[in-house]
């Protein structure tokens, strides 16, 4: 019938449903890795793995690690889009000086 508008069906049963409880199904075709021992890396490795990470004294890997010597600045979207929008029409324009961009 053209005059009268498509029914738009009802999912009121389906809403009602309580999937809370529902458990997700597992994936197909799943292949699981292997974690290799720390005796199997040792066997394939020349120098030996250290067993007992407590004695290891990783002071001086952290220190540098966490060290930062910027201030914190706030994002601003807005102004870093324009200077990225700037900063790529200035290389173009270094790259082709013959075709400039027109001026709006």
């Amino acid at each position: 019938v053209h005059g009268e508008p498509a029914a738009i069906p009802q999912l009121e049963a389906e809403a009602e449903e309580d999937i809370s409880k529902e458990v997700a199904e597992a994936p197909k075709n799943y292949e699981s890795v292997k974690v290799p021992q720390l005796a199997d890396l040792e066997k394939e490795s020349q120098l030996p793995l250290p067993s007992n990470w407590e004695d290891i004294d990783v002071s001086i890997l952290t220190s540098v690690l966490t060290r930062v010597d910027e201030e914190d600045i706030e994002w601003e979207p807005q102004s870093l889009f324009s200077q990225l929008a700037s900063e790529i029409q200035l290389e173009r324009d270094t790259q082709n000086p013959e075709e400039k961009s027109p001026e709006k």
